[in-house]
C-alpha cells in the first residue's frame, strides 16, 4: 500500500510532496502518488484496492470534493488526511466529521510524520472495531437463524416478567415480541402460578427444569410446554432475568385435555367438580383478600334427593342432578363459576358481589328450582332447595374455611326449612356455631394433652390383589376416646385440629406411636408395614416433619416397611419441597404415596416429578367404577402413569367383590375399603381370610 495526494491543482501540494523527498526524512523513500484533479484520483482509486493514506490537499470546498470524500468513506479506500489554508475548508471538513485536519503551507515534518502514525492507528483500530461488529453480527444471525429452527422454543425474560428474546418458529403465541409480557404467553390459569414461580426464583436464583405450563396454539387447541431456564446475572452479580428453553411435549399428553375434563369435571352435569373447585375457591379468595375486593361462595342443597334415589332409582336422582343443573346454568353469570361438590349439592363463587347482591341471586335460585317440577315418565317431582352462604375474607381465607363457614350457614337453612337462604354473618349463627366449635376445640386439646389414654390407632389393611404380596400391609388411622370411653371419629375433629393449629401435634403424635408399634411387632417376627398420614398443614411444618424424620431414624425397621401418605395437594403445593421432604424420609428407609390421586389435573402432570412408590387413587373414582365409563377411562389413565413409572397403585374405598373383580382386570396392585376389613384398633388375628377376599 502507498500514500495518495489528491488535490485539484498540483502546486497547491508541492510543500506536501517536499516531506517525502527530503533526505534524511522519516518519509524519505515513502511510496505515494500525486494526482491532480478529483475526476482522475476516482480513476486511480478504482485500480488500488486501498491506500495506507489519502491525503487531500485544497483551500477550496467543492461539490466535486464532497463527492470525492464521500466515495472515500463508502469505499473505505482509506483514512483521509485534510490539508488546507482555509478556515472554510477548516470547518465543512469537520463537520463531515474528519477528524485529522493539518495547515497545507506552514506544515512542521516531525508534526505531519505523528499525525500520519495516528491516522493510521486511528484507521487500523476503526478496521479492528468493523471487524468485531462484523463477527458479532453474524454469530448473532447465526443464533438466530439456528433459534429460529430449533425445534423447541427459545426464550429470554428481564426482571420485570417482560419478554427480551423469543425465537420465532416454535413458541406459545403468535406476534411475541420484545416487550410482551411473558405470562401472556399462556393461558390466563396459569399466570398467578407462573408469577408465583419466577417471584420465588427471583428472590432464591437458581436452575429450574421441566415446569410445565399450558398455552393455546395458532389453531385454539391446548398445548403444553415444558419450561427449563437458568438466571441472568449482571457484573455485579444481581440477577436481571431469566433464559431458557421450552420444549412443546404436547404429543406426550395426546390424552390429556380429556383427561382433564375427567379430572376437574362432574361428568353427569358438565359443572367443575370439588376439588377444581377448592382449588379455585383459594385462588380467587386469595386474589380478593389482597386487592380488597367483595365476594361470595353459595353452597346450594336439594332437598329429599336420598328419597328421590331409593323410591325413583338412580337413574331418575341423575336426572334430578341434570335438571337443577340446567337452571343453575342458565341463570348462573359468566363471572361465576360453578361446581358440583356434592352427591346434591352444587356451589358457586360469585367474585366482586357483597353479600346483599349474592342473597339476592340465591334467592333468585331458590325461587326458580322451585318453579319448575321435574318430570320423568308419568310422574313430577316438586324440587326444592336451601341455600347456605359466606363472605370472602371476612370469616377465612382458605378453601376449606370458607366452605366449612358455607355448611355451617347451609346446616342453619335447612333448620329453618325449604326455600331457605342463610349467610354466615348471622350474629345468633356465629355465636352458636363459635360455642360449639370452641366445646370441640378443647375436646381436641384436652385429649392431645393425654395422648396415651386418649388417642387411639387403628388399623385398616391394604390388600394385594395379585397374590404376590405376602406382607401385611396396614393404613394407619386415628380416633379420640371422650370422657365416656366412646369412639369419637375423625370426621367431627379433624376440621377443627386443622383450623386451630392442632393436626401437626396429632400428626406427629400418630406418626411416632405408629413407627414405636411397628418396630414392636417386627421384634416380634411379624412382616407388617404401615402406611402413615401426614396432612397439609403438617406437611409445611418444617419442625414436625424434621421430629418425625429424626424419630424414624431412631427406629430398627425393614427396608421399606414404612410409609407415609402425603396429600395430593399438599406435595404439589411445593415441588421442590416436596422431593426434599421425600428424599429426607427415604434416606432412613421409608417409602413415600401420594394420596387422594387423580382429585386434581396436577395428579397426571406431576406424578413422575417425585419419587414415589405409591399412589393411592381417590375413592370417588373407585365407588362406581364398574358402572362409570369415565371413572373407568381415568383409573386406567393413572394406571398407565404408574406402570411407566414403576409406581404401585391402590384403589382406595372398595366396597364389593364386584369392584375388586373389576380392579384385577384392569391391573391395579393393591385395594382397600370395608370391603375387606373395617380399621380396627388390634390387628386381625388371620390376615389370610382377608386376603382370600381378593382372590375368590
Amino acid at each position: 500500500m502507498s500514500v495518495l495526494i489528491v488535490t485539484p491543482e498540483l502546486s497547491l501540494a508541492e510543500k506536501v510532496r517536499a516531506l517525502f523527498l527530503r533526505q534524511n526524512s522519516p518519509l524519505s523513500g515513502k511510496s505515494h502518488e500525486a494526482i491532480e484533479g478529483y475526476e482522475t484520483s476516482l480513476v486511480a482509486l478504482q485500480k488500488q484496492e486501498s491506500y495506507e493514506v489519502i491525503i487531500i490537499v485544497s483551500d477550496n470546498y467543492t461539490e466535486e470534493l464532497a463527492d470525492f470524500i464521500d466515495h472515500v468513506e463508502r469505499q473505505k479506500k482509506g483514512p483521509i488526511l485534510m490539508m488546507t489554508d482555509s478556515d472554510d475548508v477548516r470547518v465543512r471538513a469537520r463537520s463531515r466529521k474528519l477528524r485529522f485536519i493539518l495547515p497545507r503551507t506552514s506544515v512542521d515534518q516531525d508534526v505531519f510524520v505523528s499525525v500520519l502514525d495516528a491516522l493510521k492507528e486511528y484507521h487500523q483500530l476503526g478496521q479492528s472495531v468493523h471487524q468485531l461488529e462484523e463477527v458479532y453480527r453474524l454469530s448473532e444471525q447465526r443464533f438466530k437463524d439456528v433459534a429460529d429452527h430449533f425445534a423447541d422454543w427459545l426464550w429470554e425474560v428481564d426482571k420485570g416478567m417482560r419478554v427480551v428474546f423469543s425465537s420465532s418458529r416454535r413458541r406459545s403465541m403468535e406476534n411475541v415480541e420484545h416487550g410482551t409480557a411473558f405470562s401472556k404467553c399462556f393461558l390466563p390459569e396459569e399466570e398467578s402460578r407462573l408469577l408465583d414461580n419466577f417471584s420465588q426464583l427471583y428472590k432464591e436464583p437458581k436452575p429450574f427444569q421441566d415446569e410445565e405450563y399450558w398455552s393455546f396454539d395458532a389453531y385454539g387447541s391446548r398445548q403444553c410446554w415444558s419450561l427449563s431456564g437458568v438466571p441472568i446475572f449482571d457484573k455485579k452479580g444481581f440477577i436481571i432475568g431469566y433464559r431458557g428453553v421450552a420444549k412443546d411435549i404436547s404429543n406426550e399428553k395426546a390424552s390429556v385435555d380429556h383427561l382433564y375434563f375427567l379430572s376437574n369435571n362432574d361428568a353427569l352435569t358438565g359443572f367443575y367438580n370439588r376439588n377444581r373447585f377448592v382449588e379455585e375457591l383459594g385462588r380467587v379468595s386469595r386474589s380478593h383478600i389482597r386487592e380488597g375486593l367483595d365476594g361470595a361462595v353459595l353452597v346450594l342443597n336439594l332437598d329429599r334427593f336420598k328419597f328421590v334415589n331409593d323410591t325413583y332409582g338412580y337413574e331418575v336422582g341423575d336426572k334430578l342432578i341434570v335438571h337443577a343443573g340446567q337452571i343453575i346454568k342458565s341463570m348462573v353469570r359468566s363471572e361465576d363459576f360453578v361446581a358440583r361438590v356434592g352427591a346434591d349439592e352444587f356451589a358457586i363463587i360469585m367474585p366482586n358481589t357483597t353479600v346483599e347482591s349474592a342473597e339476592k341471586i340465591g334467592k333468585d335460585y331458590l325461587r326458580a328450582i322451585s318453579a319448575r317440577d321435574f318430570t320423568f315418565g308419568s310422574g313430577f317431582i316438586r324440587c326444592t332447595a336451601r341455600i347456605g352462604g359466606v363472605s370472602l375474607g371476612l370469616y377465612g381465607s382458605t378453601s376449606d374455611e370458607l366452605l366449612s363457614r358455607a355448611h355451617t350457614a347451609l346446616a342453619e337453612a335447612k333448620n329453618r326449612g325449604s326455600n331457605t337462604l342463610c349467610m354466615y354473618d348471622s350474629l345468633e349463627l356465629r355465636q352458636g356455631d363459635i360455642a360449639k366449635r370452641m366445646e370441640l376445640l378443647n375436646f381436641v386439646s384436652n385429649c392431645l394433652d393425654q395422648e396415651q389414654e386418649r388417642v387411639i390407632l387403628y388399623y385398616q389393611p391394604i390388600v394385594s390383589l395379585n397374590n404376590v404380596e405376602k406382607v401385611e400391609h396396614y393404613e394407619v388411622l386415628v380416633r379420640l376416646l371422650d370422657q365416656n370411653n366412646d369412639i369419637v371419629s375423625p370426621v367431627k375433629f379433624i376440621e377443627i385440629a386443622e383450623e386451630y393449629g392442632l393436626i401437626a401435634k396429632l400428626d406427629r403424635i400418630v406418626a411416632c406411636r405408629a413407627l414405636d408399634m411397628l418396630e414392636r411387632w417386627q421384634e416380634q417376627g411379624k412382616d407388617i408395614s404401615l402406611s402413615i398420614n401426614i396432612s397439609g398443614k403438617t406437611f409445611a411444618d418444617k419442625d414436625v416433619i424434621e421430629r418425625i424424620t429424626q424419630h424414624l431414624s431412631t427406629k430398627n425397621l425393614k427396608q421399606g416397611s414404612a410409609i407415609f401418605e402425603l396429600t395430593e395437594t399438599s406435595a404439589l403445593k411445593d415441588i421442590t419441597r416436596a422431593r426434599r421432604v421425600i428424599a429426607g424420609l427415604k434416606e432412613h428407609g421409608a417409602l413415600l404415596a401420594l394420596d387422594d390421586c387423580g382429585v386434581g389435573y396436577s395428579s397426571l402432570d406431576y406424578i413422575r416429578q417425585l419419587d414415589l412408590d405409591f399412589i393411592k387413587i381417590d375413592g370417588s373414582f373407585i365407588r362406581d367404577l364398574h358402572r362409570n365409563k369415565e371413572d373407568e377411562a381415568f383409573v386406567r389413565a393413572l394406571r398407565d402413569v404408574a406402570r411407566k413409572l414403576q409406581i404401585q397403585t391402590v384403589a382406595e374405598m372398595v366396597e364389593d367383590s364386584e369392584t375388586v373383580g373389576f380392579l384385577k382386570r384392569i391391573g391395579i396392585d393393591f385395594a382397600q375399603g370395608y370391603h375387606f376389613a373395617m380399621p380396627a384398633a388390634e390387628l386381625p388375628e388371620e390376615f389370610d381370610e382377608i386376603r382370600k377376599k381378593a382372590l375368590n
